[in-house]
């Protein structure tokens, strides 16, 4: 058994030789037809240095000589937010070039024009400061937030940003059951969702019927977004409750009712990047996703950020986005000049060294991502399965510790990850302040003795003629796990073909199924999967805000139904057993707690449970990528942090980054 899985493995390196070799040669073929769709040129060479160094970029200060826009004082707020640029100041003009793959890789966009929040995070993710508000109180039982906006700030099509705003966002559209199914979960407590108050124009207060230890936090994450989404004045003449008349607009739109006719203008999340509207972003988007091959995005003249200088920022003239089908052709379109920065999609292990061999040829240069994900591939059983006999196999500890054993993570690191990690658990990394041992480095060893031992104790011992262990029902085990080749993980569906083999080797039987990401999610949010693979989130600073591998919380893929009892306060879902349960509550005390440190300690006590429960099984650390930057493009920090909850780059402020000719 062992020789002939041996056999296999080195005809899989074998087949993952001959694609880098593959990728190689395309990349050498730089004709721009091969390589690209509709390519665009460098759009750096017509920068006028010497013209752009003034208070606002030469294209806004014509159109302010020709009377089409109001002067810059006008534009900009009483007191604009200031941004340090990394380098230096930088010069006006340029098209920054990048990319998405395919039309839902709505994600980039949030990164990279969609972070505007009432806060930010501090580049180096070392905590949050004011960005759509000016400043922030907190009273000191944490139950009250009281935002100031900056007098004076106007949406991208020159109309005044106000607390109104924020009401309505609130209130109107995540509170209308019509056109949001309920508020994010951090806006509530146990009391219900917190109410928002209008002081005066600039002041708006959110207030709890308890403290609420993680508001601030949850604002700068990307959800945090949705309270500067919807601008008052332009949307309300489409929303019911604003406009008594809103059904003939629906008519003469040929909607189908007014909550149509209010998305299409931009009145959704899932519209925000398919239509034309008003936003706060620094880059306005003109060609919205569908329209063709770009998504472009250009300079919003009423953007309210400068730089340590008082020129009015963004430096770039816009952004265009290539949608591409596949990560192949991403990538070469970027060896072949086409893509300005960017990490996502492109910066895997597999492509450095083709990246690294163009480098100087290609005139671009890598900076290093940091990564808050602590596992490449966490395999998870789904422990609330609707088929009792599969529920039982998977909720048995030592069923997952067997199979645990059974893995040659070493073996998957060098194949798979071209000899690039460590095996690990499912646990924060070793530089998160929640880093806890036993969890991260528990039942790693490659010990087929071990697994057969385990699987043993869980009550399989008995096998059939071909090997297989016989499960409770009397029928050889075995399951299906789900992955995807998406941009977080196109390694996956490999992977788990080593795995398959590993586990058939100890006579559990597995096949590996190829899903669409959004086929994969929905398959989970109806419980049908056995077994799925994703990326390990919450592994660095973010692990109180995204702790769904720990316990079962939100988007949980191996316990859906009791994150369903927890999310519903047992209305729903099923029932978790007493040291999930227990999880849970410890997870309520740090969410009403406003002392940094007891939120550490009872974190701390939630992870020494999911080391004795041992949820889920983990692969390798997820290591340190890298993006790619061409030499003319800068103020890119050498080391941008990678994780959801602090959306890179957008932390590290796109709007001061510029390109010079050479």
């Amino acid at each position: 058994m062992e020789g002939q899985r041996g056999a296999r493995v080195v005809d899989r390196r074998s087949l993952l030789r001959a694609g880098g070799l593959v990728a190689a040669t395309l990349a050498a073929s730089s004709a721009c037809d091969f390589v690209s769709i509709d390519p665009l040129g460098d759009t750096a060479s017509d920068i006028d240095e010497s013209a752009a160094q003034g208070p606002e970029a030469p294209a806004l200060a014509a159109r302010v000589g020709r009377g089409e826009l109001p002067p810059l004082a006008q534009r900009l707020p009483a007191n604009p937010m200031v941004v340090t640029p990394v380098e230096r100041a930088g010069v006006y003009g340029g098209v920054w070039r990048t990319g998405l793959l395919g039309r839902a890789d709505s994600s980039w966009l949030t990164r990279t024009l969609g972070y505007e929040n009432l806060l930010r995070w501090k580049p180096d993710w070392s905590g949050v400061v004011p960005n759509v508000a000016e400043s922030y109180d907190v009273n000191d039982e944490g139950t009250e937030f009281t935002f100031t906006l900056r007098k004076g700030m106007r949406w991208s099509d020159g109309s005044s940003f106000t607390a109104d705003d924020i009401v309505f966002a609130y209130n109107d559209v995540l509170g209308n059951e019509e056109l949001s199914t309920t508020r994010p979960v951090f806006f509530s407590d146990k009391g219900g969702f917190a109410t928002v108050t209008k002081l005066d124009a600039q002041t708006v207060r959110f207030t709890f019927s308890q403290p609420n230890g993680l508001f601030l936090q949850r604002l700068a994450t990307p959800d945090g977004a949705a309270l500067t989404m919807y601008p008052f004045e332009y949307l309300r003449r489409f929303h019911k409750k604003h406009n008594p008349d809103v059904d003939s607009l629906v008519r003469e739109s040929g909607a189908k009712d007014w909550v149509e006719l209010f998305e299409s203008h931009g009145g959704s999340s899932s519209t925000l990047w398919t239509t034309v509207h008003p936003v706060l972003f620094a880059w306005v988007i003109t060609t919205p996703i569908g329209q063709g091959s770009r998504v472009i995005a250009e300079r919003n003249p009423y953007y309210w950020k400068v730089d340590t200088q008082g020129r009015q920022l963004p430096y770039l003239d816009g952004v265009t986005y290539s949608v591409v089908p596949d990560v192949e052709l991403l990538t070469l379109k970027t060896l072949n000049g086409e893509i300005d920065m960017m990490d996502r999609n492109i910066g895997t292990l597999n492509n450095k060294p083709i990246f690294a061999k163009k480098r100087r040829s290609g005139g671009y240069h890598f900076y290093d991502t940091r990564q808050a994900y602590m596992n490449s591939a966490v395999i998870a059983l789904n422990l609330t399965h609707d088929d009792p006999v599969k529920r039982e196999i998977f909720t048995n500890k030592d069923f997952r510790i067997g199979l645990s054993y059974a893995i040659d993570r070493k073996e998957i690191i060098d194949v798979i990850y071209l000899g690039v990690g460590e095996p690990y658990q499912v646990g924060p990394r070793p530089d998160s302040p929640y880093y806890n041992e036993r969890l991260a480095r528990q039942y790693l060893d490659y010990d087929v003795a071990k697994a057969n031992q385990h699987l043993d104790r869980a009550g399989y011992p008995r096998r059939d003629s071909d090997g297989r262990r016989i499960g409770p029902d009397g029928n050889p085990i075995f399951f299906v796990v789900e992955a995807t080749i998406s941009g977080e993980g196109p390694e996956w569906v490999d992977l788990m073909e080593l795995v398959k083999d590993y586990w058939a080797a100890v006579g559990v039987q597995t096949r590996v199924r190829n899903l669409d990401r959004s086929i994969l999610d929905d398959r989970r949010d109806a419980n049908k999967q056995d077994a799925s693979v994703s990326l390990g989130f919450g592994g660095g600073f973010d692990v109180l805000l995204d702790p769904r591998w720990f316990f079962p919380y939100n988007s949980s893929d191996n316990a859906y139904r009791w994150v369903q009892w927890y999310q519903s306060e047992g209305e729903e879902g099923t029932e978790p057993p007493a040291a999930a349960q227990r999880q849970q509550q410890l997870y309520e005390q740090i969410k009403t707690t406003i002392d940094p440190q007891r939120q550490q300690d009872l974190m701390a006590e939630l992870l020494e449970i999911s080391a004795e429960e041992f949820y889920a099984m983990g692969i390798a650390m997820r290591q340190g990528a890298y993006g790619i930057q061409r030499n003319n493009f800068h103020n890119v920090p050498p080391v941008v942090f990678d994780a959801w909850q602090y959306p890179s780059p957008a932390p590290t402020n796109p709007c001061q980054y510029f390109m010079t000719k050479a």
